[in-house]
C-alpha cells in the first residue's frame, strides 16, 4: 500500500553535531456529542560515528480514537545508516518495521539500500537516489476477498528525490518524492508518495510545520482506494 510509505527523508536532515535529536508532536481533543482523541508524534536520534558514518533511529506514531474506540493506530521504527563517499555522494541502508490499523496493515518489514547524490547551495538543496528494497507485508484478512493474499513478499526499487529551499531566514519549503515499483511488475505494481512541507522557524529550537501529502498505490487491496490525501500541522522541537 502506498499509504504505508513513511517519509523518513524529511526526518533525516544531516546534522554535524556528534549527537542530535528532534521531537515532533501534535494532538486534538473533542468532547460533547462525540469524544475524539488524536495524537501524532515522531522522534529522531542521531549519532555521527565519524566524518564518514552516520547512524539514525527514527520512530513515529499516530493514534486516533472516537468514543474510546480505536480508529487509526499507525506506528513505525527505522534504523538508518549513511556512509559518505564524498560531499555529494553517499550510500544509504535501512531496516524498518511498521503497523497501520486503518490500512489493514498488521505488519510491514522492509530493508534495503542504495546510492544517492546531494548538492547544497546557499538557499537550495537537491538530492536524488535509487536502490533496492525487500518488502514483506501481512494484512488483516477479515475484510479481504478470498482471492486476495494477506501475506506478500516483493522486491522493489527504492527511488527518491528531495528538494529544499529557503524563502527567507525563517520560512522554508521541503518536498520529498518516493517511487517504489515492483521489479516483477514494474508498471502495474508501483507506489508513489509526494510530501510538501512548509516550515516556519519560531526560534532556535521551535518550528511550526504544515504538511500536505499525496499517496498513490496502483494495486491496493480491494477495500482500499488507490489515492490518499492528507494535511497535518504541528510543532517541531530540535536540539
Amino acid at each position: 500500500m502506498a499509504q504505508s510509505i513513511v517519509n523518513t527523508e524529511l526526518k533525516s536532515t544531516d546534522d554535524n553535531r556528534k549527537y542530535f535529536a528532534e521531537i515532533e508532536g501534535a494532538f486534538e481533543i473533542q468532547k460533547g456529542n462525540t469524544e475524539l482523541f488524536e495524537t501524532e508524534s515522531s522522534v529522531i536520534l542521531g549519532y555521527n560515528i565519524n566524518s564518514k558514518h552516520l547512524v539514525k533511529f527514527i520512530f513515529g506514531n499516530t493514534h486516533l480514537s472516537e468514543d474510546s474506540e480505536s480508529i487509526e493506530n499507525d506506528s513505525y521504527a527505522q534504523i538508518r545508516h549513511n556512509f559518505k563517499f564524498s560531499n555529494n555522494i553517499k550510500s544509504f541502508a535501512f531496516i524498518q518495521y511498521q503497523k497501520n490499523l486503518n490500512l489493514l496493515l498488521m505488519e510491514r518489514f522492509i530493508s534495503g539500500g542504495g546510492i544517492r547524490y546531494d548538492t547544497k547551495q546557499k538557499h537550495f538543496d537537491f538530492g536524488i537516489g535509487s536502490g533496492v528494497m525487500y518488502e514483506n507485508e501481512v494484512l488483516f484478512d477479515d475484510d479481504l476477498l478470498q482471492s486476495e493474499e494477506n501475506n506478500t513478499t516483493t522486491i522493489r526499487m527504492a527511488g527518491l528525490s528531495t528538494i529544499s529551499f529557503s524563502i527567507n531566514e525563517v520560512v522554508s519549503i521541503h518536498t520529498t518524492t518516493y517511487l517504489q515499483p515492483s521489479f516483477s511488475n514494474f508498471f502495474r505494481d508501483f507506489r508513489l508518495l509526494n510530501e510538501l512541507t512548509l516550515l516556519v522557524e519560531l526560534g532556535e529550537v521551535l518550528s511550526l510545520e504544515n504538511q500536505f501529502t499525496f499517496r498513490h498505490d496502483s494495486d491496493p487491496p480491494s477495500v482500499l482506494k488507490e489515492d490518499d490525501f492528507a494535511f497535518m500541522s504541528g510543532i517541531v522541537i530540535s536540539f
